[in-house]
Parts: structure tokens; C-alpha cells; sequence
């Protein structure tokens, strides 16, 4: 029970930002003080019981952290140490145990913040690119929600590796969560065409994606991440479109008749998805960038024939 030292909803509010502001700086011992206090004075909650297992968490290995030497590889073991973290909390929900997610990404910032640092200067004494050792810098930055470096970081990856679906994604994400919708569609609808199931989505923050993802769910369907492409364009969350060269056009038609191959040869589902996402970009690149209308309904027909469900979603959501 509150015992009255917390008199209002306010001063509750306050301690528990006290404690935030604590967890973010890394002062964890301050922050299980604070924590503790508002249980003992009764005040039980998500934010409480998340707060308190983070500090306690950061408080047992805070200590041997401080004694690591800096450089490349206390850098590695600090990400490493985030997502034995992330992934505790995670099982944690699946265990059906709610926690407040802004608390856990709060308590993680002060050791990331360590990681950048690390990694950032052992990239600096290199004298060639170390491609991954970037990936994982642009990753950090986007954990520490500075956009702004991780778009600059992955930018210059992607110099490097211009149709990585991976690294697609963390720009498109990077991109949105900084205010650039129309260029994060472009890229999350070529990333997902290209490789949806190398796509992170777990490190996803994008709210289109995750309505997306809802939908597809929804309507039941297994190989999740596959569907995303299709779903993504019938229900015209991915609206935005770039133009294709001839060598993309190409390298799209033989993708279509190699899983056509598979999806008819074998007669296996599992390609189904893939089929579908090709059959609808190729339709996105006839109508915008020729006057190819028996092809297009061609292509539709085909669709049709292979997902009547599909295709009836896609006819509505464009007569709209």
C-alpha cells in the first residue's frame, strides 16, 4: 500500500523519471534505490517491476564492463551483452510476463553508448573499409535513435553493397523514423522484393511494417516475412516506386519464370508468396513505364489463377 510519502499521480511520475534518467547515464545503483523505494511504498507497475530488473540487470555487470580494456572487442561483447539482454525481455513476454519496451531500450542506451564509442574508434584505425564493423556501427546508432549517423554510416555501406536487402531495410527504417516517409517506402518496397527473409525484422521500428505484419497474421498464413512484399503492395502500403533499369527488368523476368518453374513443377506453396510479389512489381513496372496493357492482364490473370484471394484484395484496394 502507499504509505503517503508519493502523494500524487505526479509525484509517482517523477520518482520513476528520476529513476530513468538514472538507468540512461548509467548511475544503477541510484536507479535500484528509486526503483525499490516506489515498491515498498506500494507502487507496483510495468514500469516499476521493468525498471527495477534493468538496473539490476546493468548493476552485476556494470562493474567487469568498467574493467574491460576499450577497443574492438569490449565494443563486440557490450552488443553481444544488449542482446542477451533484449532477448530476456523478450522470453519474458512470450512467457506472457508484460514489460514496458521504452524502459528496456532506456537501461540498454548507456552501454551502447559504450559500443559506438568502441567500435567508432577501432573503425578509425583501420585503413581499408571493414564493411561489417560499419554495419554493426549503423545498427548502434539506430539503437541509440541517431538517425542521422545511421543513415550516414549505412549510406556509405550501402556504396558497398547497393542491393542488400539487409542493409535496405535498416536505411528505410532509419529514413522513416526520421521523417522521410516517401524514400523509407521506396526502399523497405525494394528490400522486401529483393530477400524478405534476410530482412532483421525484429529490429524493425517502422509502424508500417508492423501493420504489415498484423495483417498478415491476421489472414493466417504461414512463412511470414515472404508475405510482407505482397501484402505490403495490395493493401498499397508501398505506394512509392522507382523506376527500373533494363538490367532490373531483365533480372525480374527470369526471376519470374525460375519460381513459375518451382511453383509449378513442384507444386509447393512455399513459393507461392515469392511468385505473387514478383507478378506485382512486374505490374507496377508495366503500368508506369510502358503501355503494355495486354501483359498487364496477363499478369493479372495469372495472379488470379494462383491466389484467387489475392487478387480479389488487390482489384478492391486499387479501385479505391
Amino acid at each position: 500500500m502507499n504509505n503517503g510519502l508519493f502523494k500524487t499521480h505526479e509525484d509517482v511520475e517523477k520518482k520513476i523519471n528520476e529513476a530513468c534518467g538514472n538507468l540512461k547515464s548509467g548511475n544503477f545503483v541510484l536507479a535500484v534505490n528509486i526503483f525499490q523505494e516506489l515498491l515498498i511504498n506500494g507502487i507496483d507497475s510495468i514500469e516499476v517491476d521493468t525498471g527495477i530488473k534493468c538496473a539490476k540487470y546493468w548493476l552485476n555487470r556494470i562493474d567487469n564492463i568498467n574493467k574491460m580494456t576499450k577497443g574492438l572487442d569490449r565494443g563486440k561483447y557490450l552488443l553481444k551483452e544488449w542482446e542477451g539482454f533484449e532477448n530476456f525481455f523478450q522470453e519474458s513476454a512470450i512467457e506472457g510476463k508484460l514489460y514496458d519496451i521504452k524502459i528496456v531500450e532506456l537501461a540498454g542506451q548507456y552501454i551502447i553508448a559504450f559500443a559506438v564509442e568502441d567500435l567508432v574508434e577501432a573503425y578509425k584505425s583501420l585503413n581499408y573499409p571493414d564493411i561489417d564493423l560499419l554495419i554493426k556501427i549503423g545498427e548502434s546508432f539506430i539503437l541509440l535513435y541517431d538517425y542521422h549517423k545511421a543513415i550516414e554510416t549505412l549510406e556509405y555501406v550501402r556504396t558497398y553493397r547497393k542491393k542488400d536487402p539487409y542493409i535496405l531495410s535498416l536505411l528505410a527504417d532509419c529514413y522513416y523514423g526520421y521523417g522521410e516517409v516517401r524514400r523509407a517506402k521506396v526502399l523497405f518496397r525494394e528490400a522486401f522484393f529483393l530477400g524478405p527473409e534476410v530482412i532483421p525484422i525484429k529490429k524493425i521500428k517502422c509502424s508500417i511494417i508492423n501493420d504489415i505484419l498484423s495483417e498478415i497474421k491476421k489472414s493466417g498464413h504461414s512463412n511470414v516475412q515472404a508475405w510482407i512484399p505482397v501484402f505490403g503492395i495490395i493493401n498499397n502500403y508501398f505506394d512509392i516506386k522507382k523506376e527500373l533499369s533494363d538490367e532490373e527488368v531483365e533480372q525480374l523476368i527470369k526471376e519470374i519464370k525460375r519460381i513459375e518453374n518451382e511453383y509449378y513443377t513442384k507444386m509447393n506453396k512455399h513459393y507461392l508468396p515469392y511468385l505473387l510479389s514478383k507478378y506485382l512489381y512486374f505490374i507496377d513496372y508495366l503500368e508506369t513505364q510502358t503501355n503494355e496493357l495486354d501483359e498487364i492482364v496477363n499478369i493479372k490473370n495469372k495472379i488470379r489463377a494462383v491466389s484467387p484471394d489475392i487478387y480479389e484484395k488487390y482489384i478492391q484496394n486499387r479501385n479505391q
